[in-house]
């Protein structure tokens, strides 16, 4: 593959890199979508076998592009899942980096692009593989989101950096990330201000363990719960601040 293919997976890796890490942390409900055979779901995904498999976000739209992401563990080496790709795929094109505990494998199949990454665990005796697979949707008819719009009430001048929807079951999720140049003491007050407008009350603040000066507000109303983390992404008060949300139905 060329050094479209590399760029690719560069993207790939770092991009859902994050994604991942917010699903982990966020998931939230969306409301503009009806249910969840809305979002298209994986193809078939070739995992070695012997490897145990758990979703991270089975059916996801990650800016409006159908992604899926898995975790996967494998009682084995890096040597023998690079070894099964490249049965897997031969004669056809395949990125492969090796380094000494990091395996990249990527490649394109019918419309859909495969991000496998491997690291090979120090347990010891047993050799073992905890690694992730993302696929994108290459498709150009992919809905795309238009300047990633929310029904969040959020300050003039805030960027919508990212959003990603997950389904599972039937429970839509969002995940929003926002920055913009006010401070973290006046989205606070407004976020305060326009949500219990709109019918929420606080249930829960707290300082967020690894994420210095940072404020972790939680909301409810009805059924409904909202997460909302707010860091400063410079040192000065009136400097541009980290938003990530989370709300769930």
């Amino acid at each position: 593959m060329g050094s479209l293919a590399v760029k690719r997976v560069n993207f790939c890796l770092l991009a859902p890199a994050l994604i991942v890490l917010l699903l982990q942390i966020f998931s939230w409900p969306n409301h503009a979508l009806a249910n969840s055979s809305t979002i298209p779901a994986a193809p078939p995904i070739q995992l070695i076998p012997g490897a145990t498999k758990s979703w991270i976000a089975a059916r996801s739209l990650q800016n409006g592009v159908p992604t899926s992401i898995l975790q996967f563990s494998y009682p084995g080496t890096k040597a023998e899942i690079e070894s099964f790709y490249k049965k897997k795929r031969l004669k056809k094109p395949i990125y492969i980096k090796n380094t000494a505990q990091l395996l990249i494998v990527a490649y394109e199949e019918n419309a859909y692009f495969y991000s496998i990454s491997a690291i090979q665990q120090n347990t010891g005796v047993q050799p073992l593989i905890n690694g992730k697979i993302v696929v994108s949707k290459l498709s150009t008819k992919a809905k795309q989101l238009t300047h990633h719009t929310t029904r969040l009430p959020l300050l003039p001048g805030s960027d919508i950096i990212s959003r990603t929807e997950s389904a599972d079951g039937e429970i839509m999720t969002e995940t929003l990330m926002i920055q913009n140049q006010h401070s973290k003491e006046a989205n606070y007050r407004y976020f305060k201000q326009q949500l219990e407008k709109l019918g929420w009350y606080k249930s829960n603040e707290e300082s967020v363990r690894n994420m210095a000066a940072s404020q972790k507000i939680s909301y409810e109303q009805g059924e409904q719960s909202m997460q909302i983390t707010l860091f400063p992404l410079q040192k000065t008060t009136s400097g541009r601040t980290g938003i990530l949300v989370h709300w769930q139905k």
